[in-house]
Protein backbone atom coordinates (compact mmCIF):
# COMPACT_ATOMS: atom_id res chain seq x y z
CA UNK A 1 0.00 0.00 0.00
CA UNK A 2 0.74 3.57 -0.56
CA UNK A 3 0.37 6.66 1.94
CA UNK A 4 -0.31 10.10 -0.22
CA UNK A 5 -0.02 13.52 0.85
CA UNK A 6 -1.12 16.65 -1.04
CA UNK A 7 0.18 20.49 -0.59
CA UNK A 8 -2.48 22.67 -2.24
CA UNK A 9 -2.77 26.22 -3.77
CA UNK A 10 -6.00 28.08 -4.84
CA UNK A 11 -7.96 24.75 -5.22
CA UNK A 12 -5.30 22.89 -7.22
CA UNK A 13 -2.72 20.20 -5.95
CA UNK A 14 0.74 21.63 -6.40
CA UNK A 15 2.74 18.85 -5.09
CA UNK A 16 2.18 15.30 -3.75
CA UNK A 17 4.08 13.02 -1.63
CA UNK A 18 3.59 8.97 -1.66
CA UNK A 19 5.19 6.67 0.67
CA UNK A 20 5.59 3.18 -0.41
CA UNK A 21 4.86 0.60 2.86
CA UNK A 22 4.98 -2.52 0.57
CA UNK A 23 7.02 -1.48 -2.68
CA UNK A 24 5.94 -2.64 -6.12
CA UNK A 25 4.41 -0.60 -8.64
CA UNK A 26 2.95 2.72 -8.32
CA UNK A 27 0.46 4.21 -10.80
CA UNK A 28 -0.50 7.86 -11.04
CA UNK A 29 -3.32 9.25 -13.38
CA UNK A 30 -3.16 12.92 -14.02
CA UNK A 31 -4.06 15.11 -16.98
CA UNK A 32 -1.20 17.49 -16.51
CA UNK A 33 2.53 16.85 -16.31
CA UNK A 34 4.23 15.86 -13.61
CA UNK A 35 7.76 14.86 -12.04
CA UNK A 36 8.36 12.53 -9.72
CA UNK A 37 11.82 12.50 -7.27
CA UNK A 38 13.01 9.91 -4.74
CA UNK A 39 15.27 12.57 -2.97
CA UNK A 40 17.40 14.59 -5.52
CA UNK A 41 17.10 11.78 -7.87
CA UNK A 42 14.48 11.98 -10.61
CA UNK A 43 12.17 9.23 -11.11
CA UNK A 44 11.81 7.72 -15.01
CA UNK A 45 7.93 6.72 -15.08
CA UNK A 46 6.87 3.72 -17.61
CA UNK A 47 4.22 5.33 -19.90
CA UNK A 48 1.43 2.73 -20.65
CA UNK A 49 -0.76 3.23 -23.78
CA UNK A 50 -2.72 5.91 -22.16
CA UNK A 51 0.20 8.43 -21.75
CA UNK A 52 -1.97 10.07 -18.47
CA UNK A 53 -0.89 7.69 -16.71
CA UNK A 54 2.97 7.69 -14.90
CA UNK A 55 3.91 4.19 -13.22
CA UNK A 56 7.03 3.55 -11.41
CA UNK A 57 8.61 0.55 -9.26
CA UNK A 58 9.23 2.08 -5.84
CA UNK A 59 10.90 0.59 -2.81
CA UNK A 60 9.41 -0.52 0.48
CA UNK A 61 9.94 2.92 2.78
CA UNK A 62 11.01 5.50 -0.03
CA UNK A 63 9.19 8.67 -0.26
CA UNK A 64 8.17 9.96 -3.73
CA UNK A 65 7.80 13.44 -4.24
CA UNK A 66 5.52 14.46 -7.41
CA UNK A 67 5.74 18.14 -8.94
CA UNK A 68 2.78 19.27 -11.64
CA UNK A 69 4.31 21.00 -14.01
Amino acid sequence: GFEVSFEWDDGKITSAAIKSKNGGDCSIYSKNPIIIYCGKEKIQPIFPKDNNTYTFTSETGYVYEIKYC
